[in-house]
């Protein structure tokens, strides 16, 4: 059953009841939600109210932005979450817009655990941006001048039959960390 904070789709149109008719549990709370959620999906950044929240184990998808939030990747690779950033993750244009194509890659995840989604979907890869506690990113690890693990290193998916997906911008980073 998905947790779902009060009045969280209000400003969308959608009311608390429409989630609990679709089996969601209300909480009150923004502390609450991120408790009892190991797999988090947001719209916006996570904010630095959030920080102390995230938790070893916990997955989060959502508008990272890694390469220009420095104290977020931080907070990320210090919780050792897995995070995974929804901009990157997008065939076509901004995610923000493209519910139909998000809603099939969350269930991927969901269904067949991240590393199997990964191998089947290269976009869900390359948009893994840490993972318990090691920079996933390339484009962060170039501009941050932080060391990073190709996801599927950290994955250990290299030797299998990966989809493919271009990459998600121009910037490079040899800052390899080559092991876990």
């Amino acid at each position: 059953m998905g947790k779902y904070a009060q009045r969280a789709g209000a400003g969308a149109g959608f009311p608390d009841e429409a989630y609990v008719k679709m089996g969601a549990q209300i909480v009150e709370t923004a502390k609450e939600k991120w408790e009892k959620c190991d797999f988090l999906a947001k719209v916006k950044e996570i904010e630095p109210s959030e920080y102390g929240y995230l938790r070893k184990g916990q997955m989060i998808y959502c508008c990272i932005h890694p390469a220009g939030h420095p104290e977020e990747v931080q907070a990320i690779l210090d919780s050792k979450c897995i995070a995974i950033t929804a901009e990157d993750s997008h065939r076509y244009g901004s995610p923000n817009c493209e519910a139909s194509e998000t809603l099939p890659m969350l269930l991927n995840i969901l269904n067949n655990g991240l590393k199997e989604a990964c191998v089947r979907d290269g976009f869900i890869r390359r948009s893994l941006t840490a993972y318990e506690g090691y920079l996933t990113h390339e484009e962060t690890s170039a501009i941050q001048n932080r060391p990073w693990i190709r996801p599927e290193d950290i994955l250990e998916i290299a030797d299998r039959k990966l989809d493919p997906a271009p990459p998600a911008t121009t910037t490079r980073s040899d800052n390899f960390i080559t092991c876990k």
